[in-house]
């Protein structure tokens, strides 16, 4: 579990979602069922509890999970951003991307 655990912190420092994908959905064996009750679905919850929030607001605000609710399209950026809130990815590194 060592090992795995390294590499999903390489995966997450370099920003490589698609390995994180990989690590963290496959290797502990979920089906896509399980992964879409525990992740996905919770996920469109969030972002609707986020969207709350950040009602007639011009704050900026900073949203903190786990690391398997950031991943691919299902994942909190990209829902928040297709909502259309402006969403940034920050890097250890100091860069940042906007997401979508």
């Amino acid at each position: 579990i060592g090992q795995m655990v390294n590499d999903i912190l390489a995966s997450w420092k370099t920003g490589d979602d698609a390995s994180l994908d990989v690590l963290l959905h496959d290797p502990y064996g979920m089906t896509r069922n399980l992964n879409r009750r525990l992740i996905f679905a919770r996920n469109h919850g969030m972002a609707d509890r986020i969207l709350e929030f950040t009602a007639d607001s011009t704050d900026t605000f900073f949203v903190l999970v786990g690391t398997a609710h950031y991943i691919g399209d299902q994942g909190l950026p990209a829902l928040l951003a297709d909502k259309g809130l402006e969403v940034v990815r920050y890097f250890s590194d100091g860069g940042r991307v906007p997401v979508r």
